[in-house]
């Protein structure tokens, strides 16, 4: 209706801690990322390499951005942000 969008207000934020057992369920698998960057299969092979010993695994979520969408790796026992990479997660 012309207003501001959630982004814009705080009043609607929670702390991380609160909102982690969300994160973790709404994990999606590294592989999963080859559909959307096909062009990248070498570095998607690099980040599951990475990740692959890692204990209790990893997942992504998108991140909507205003210019480009990222990837935002993240623990799935912990839902600790491990990092965020520039691969289409969409």
């Amino acid at each position: 209706s012309g207003g501001d969008d959630v982004a814009q207000l705080p009043e609607h934020y929670v702390p991380y801690v609160e909102a982690k057992d969300l994160v973790v369920k709404r994990l999606q698998p590294l592989e999963k990322l080859r559909e959307f960057n096909k062009e990248d299969g070498a570095q998607i092979d690099a980040l599951l390499k990475r990740y692959a010993a890692r204990p209790g695994g990893v997942g992504y979520l998108p991140m909507r951005g205003k210019v480009h969408d990222l990837t935002v790796v993240v623990a799935r026992d912990s839902a600790d942000v491990l990092e965020t990479l520039a691969f289409n997660p969409w």
